[in-house]
């Protein structure tokens, strides 16, 4: 697989044949849009929020250089923790038109 960045840097990770090319910037940028203003970042605008995914969205938003936005995700996360630990860790949240 490529990784691909605004400045044109490429690497190639142990690949014998050519594979497609992953946009980080483009992908960094679709999580961005998704989350929202308090830091949560759920699956789509509409969808679910669950811990794992949320981390790994922001470890993606690291990667692409949306620090803030990083930030503001691990601060969601880091407030929701009492919330998840009590659900033994299978915490996910209902989009928000479905919660009470």
């Amino acid at each position: 697989m490529y990784l691909r960045r605004t400045n044109h840097i490429e690497r190639s990770i142990s690949s014998p044949e050519p594979e497609p090319v992953l946009d980080i910037d483009a992908v960094a940028g679709r999580i961005a849009k998704t989350q929202k203003k308090n830091g949560e970042i759920p699956w789509h605008s509409a969808g679910k929020t669950d811990p794992w995914d949320h981390v790994e969205s922001a470890m993606g938003l690291s990667i692409g250089g949306y620090f803030k936005e990083a930030r503001r995700a691990y601060a969601w996360i880091k407030k929701m923790q009492h919330v998840i630990l009590h659900c033994g860790g299978r915490l996910a949240l209902l989009p928000d038109h479905q919660r009470r």
